[in-house]
């Protein structure tokens, strides 16, 4: 059930982050629109985070079989 989870938050985390690229730019706040350079910044480091757990959920998948 964790792997689901881990799975949907890194490719919401993807996704967020090429929002950050998109003339439209990234939604921060009901007020604040991050476009541009701080969009794509932001962008980046949503990429990355999402990137980083992928390994994580293959982990979690082995280990949840190594158990039986």
């Amino acid at each position: 059930m964790i792997q689901l989870a881990l799975v949907a938050v890194s490719i919401g985390l993807i996704i967020l982050g090429f929002k950050g690229f998109t003339p439209s730019g990234l939604a921060f706040s009901k007020k604040t629109t991050l476009r541009g350079t701080s969009g794509m910044v932001v962008g980046v480091i949503c990429i990355l985070l999402g990137l980083a757990l992928i390994p994580g959920v293959f982990l979690i998948f082995w280990l949840s079989s190594q158990r039986t």
